[in-house]
């Protein structure tokens, strides 16, 4: 549906580069629905993947917050 939607919005350009755009990204949305139909695991481990990536970006944004806030405790209230 995303890939539809940008192909439209490509489309829209009327240039022949906005043209191009547009069937390119529905030849990309053609292969990845017959990838998905033909691979059902490759859903999950997408899933998997995308689940451990977004864990390990929490834990570093926890950490970089607890480190910025650190520096500011430091300081006298007046100076931050």
């Amino acid at each position: 549906l995303f890939y539809a939607l940008m192909g439209m919005v490509a489309w829209s350009f009327d240039s022949f580069l906005g043209m191009v755009a547009s069937v390119s990204l529905g030849l990309l949305a053609l292969v990845n629905t017959y990838v998905l139909c033909r691979y059902p695991g490759y859903r999950a481990a997408l899933k998997e993947i995308s689940d451990e990536e977004e864990k390990r970006l929490r834990k570093e944004g926890r950490k970089a917050a607890w480190k910025h806030a650190a520096g500011f405790t430091s300081l006298p209230w007046w100076e931050v």
